[in-house]
């Protein structure tokens, strides 16, 4: 993650030149992080999970008398708070680097506020599932790639679902008409997705982790609510899942 907030810091210092400029906190890429955590969050749940199987941490710890449920919640609340730091060390990292090299900072708290309570909802339905799957699943191996595997095929999913709703519902062509002249005509694009298929994408798009991240980084959210309650849904139903089945997992 701190590779990852470097390389935002370049980006923003061969956009600037020194102190002159100025610009809304917002638009800095602070929420930049929010497209690539689910991969990170991915390879340290899966790995440090499986190393408690794989050391036996978790059977002992049952064998000393902790319950399935608060182990389980536990491993869950260190996953998030991971999740936190990796998202609080990009963010110290991009503002200090920035202060640097732009004059002063214009902040719009509420969209500021709005983008962190999303972002942090997001950590956790991230969280909630990485943990389902390591809890679940006690190969350590398999479940990293397994869990990796699936955030980049859903990132792809998010970016060609960003792409066919951002497409154009006309576009302009030239026509010549018999005069022999040019004129533009209007003309209505056969991929613009309309009724319930444009339905369907922006409900995917809105509903899946990664969909939420690209807006939520790209600070063009139409509707935070609905995301916080989209990822409030991913959160409580992995965390269910997760506490059912491990619950009847024989630990060995």
């Amino acid at each position: 993650m701190m590779l990852f907030a470097g390389a935002m810091l370049l980006v923003i210092y061969r956009g600037t030149r020194m102190r002159e400029t100025s610009l809304q906190l917002n638009e800095l890429p602070i929420f930049l992080f929010t497209i690539v955590i689910g991969g990170f969050l991915a390879a340290f749940v899966s790995l440090f999970l499986g190393t408690e199987y794989s050391d036996g941490t978790i059977r002992n710890k049952l064998i000393v008398g902790h319950r399935k449920s608060g182990l389980y919640l536990s491993n869950l609340l260190i996953s998030f708070v991971a999740g936190l730091i990796f998202a609080i060390v990009y963010i110290v990292i991009v503002m200090v680097g920035s202060s640097l090299v732009l004059a002063s900072f214009e902040v719009d708290w509420n969209m500021i506020l709005l983008s962190l309570t999303s972002s942090v909802l997001l950590i956790m339905a991230y969280a909630s599932f990485y943990t389902m799957m390591s809890m679940l699943f006690q190969n350590k191996a398999a479940v990293a790639v397994t869990t990796l595997i699936t955030f980049f095929v859903l990132l792809i999913m998010a970016t060609q679902l960003q792409s066919r709703l951002s497409a154009e519902e006309f576009y302009l062509v030239d026509t010549l008409t018999d005069t022999g002249k040019y004129v533009q005509k209007s003309v209505a694009n056969h991929n613009y997705p309309r009724g319930t298929e444009r339905a369907v994408y922006q409900f995917l798009y809105d509903f899946l982790p990664t969909g939420q991240a690209n807006q939520i980084a790209m600070n063009n959210v139409a509707d935070f609510v609905k995301l916080w309650i989209y990822s409030l849904v991913i959160t409580v139903m992995t965390t269910v899942i997760g506490l059912l089945g491990f619950g009847k997992k024989d630990i060995k």
